[in-house]
């Protein structure tokens, strides 16, 4: 349930003890929770690098127009 998961939620990133005994998440605590990998909108799969990246940097090519500001 949504009681359940919320609960869980403080228990895992609250950080005030107080809080966490009374069920509140402080603005330290939401911080945690926005900033953890249960949240995160990136696709964790995108970060594998699967592409040799040993060379130096003139070696790629980079797209790039004439008129970007």
């Amino acid at each position: 349930s949504s009681l359940t998961h919320a609960q869980s939620l403080i228990l895992t990133y609250e950080l005030n003890e107080w809080a966490k005994r009374n069920q509140f998440m402080t603005p330290n605590g939401f911080t945690m929770y926005m900033l953890s990998r249960e949240n995160s909108v990136f696709d964790p799969e995108h970060a594998l690098v699967y592409q040799d990246m040993k060379h130096p940097l003139a070696h790629y090519f980079i797209s790039s127009s004439h008129n970007t500001y």
